[in-house]
């Protein structure tokens, strides 16, 4: 059936560009939103080819359904393989002391903030997302340092355990945090043409230029079997075009339906 021949070309040229997408993104560290538009057309056109003449408003549908997704997949597939890296960093640290210690003194800058105490934080501090000794006050880390030593063994693992969760999950969400951050209104317009031009593409014949063709006349009909043209007795030479190849197809296929 048609659709499920345009479905098949679509989802396998779709994911073909997505893939090809999210590598060249991922290597070149330049996102090419350009290259949306791109996936549309080749998608459109695959579709167009592999369905032949019996394209449609339903197959340019697919083409267009199909394009968006292939669309948000590479982008997204491009987003995560360039979080990658930074994911695995975050999993590394959140196995050191300096990081389970960041959590304590968190919570004893609080407190110190509480009581009005005065805090000197070194040059350059992330106070936003604190993490290691470099980011908080002197007084702050000294505390933190003494009062990680003198917890429990099962008071550290619970602190560890809750890290791991905080990471994994930090970890985890960055695609999606990259994907959406980077997503601008010039992707949507993007998106927009990659999805129109499927489904015009998909939805049209790609009809060829025509053609001619000398034959034996005695081994004329073999010949040109595959284009269901009609031979004149005796005739050596064939010229044809386009909508008469289309026009012996639905005629031949009409007859073999009434046989």
């Amino acid at each position: 059936m048609p659709i499920f021949r345009a479905l098949f070309a679509g989802v396998l040229s779709g994911a073909a560009c997505a893939i090809g997408w999210a590598y060249l993104t991922h290597i070149s560290g330049v996102d090419l939103g350009v290259l949306a538009w791109l996936i549309g057309i080749v998608v459109g056109v695959c579709v167009s080819i592999f369905v032949g003449s019996k394209v449609d408003l339903a197959s340019g549908g697919v083409a267009a359904l199909v394009a968006v997704l292939a669309v948000i997949g590479g982008r997204f597939a491009a987003s995560y393989l360039q979080t990658q890296e930074e994911a695995t960093q975050i999993r590394a640290a959140a196995s050191t002391d300096e990081y389970l210690i960041s959590w304590v003194a968190i919570d004893v800058q609080n407190e110190l903030t509480k009581t009005g105490a005065e805090l000197v934080w070194p040059e350059g501090a992330d106070k936003e997302k604190p993490i290691g000794e470099k980011d908080f006050p002197a007084s702050v880390w000294d505390k933190a340092t003494s009062r990680w030593a003198a917890f429990s063994d099962n008071e550290k693992a619970e602190y560890r355990e809750l890290a791991d969760k905080s990471s994994e999950l930090a970890s985890s969400s960055l695609p999606y945090l990259t994907f959406f951050t980077n997503f601008t209104l010039l992707d949507g317009l993007w998106m927009m043409l990659a999805l129109g031009s499927a489904f015009k593409l998909g939805s049209m014949h790609m009809r060829g230029g025509g053609g001619r063709v000398v034959v034996d006349p005695e081994g004329a009909s073999k010949t040109l079997s595959a284009f269901y043209i009609p031979i004149p007795d005796g005739a050596t030479d064939v010229s044809f075009d386009a909508d008469d190849v289309e026009a012996a197809v639905v005629a031949e296929e009409e007859a073999v339906s009434a046989a």
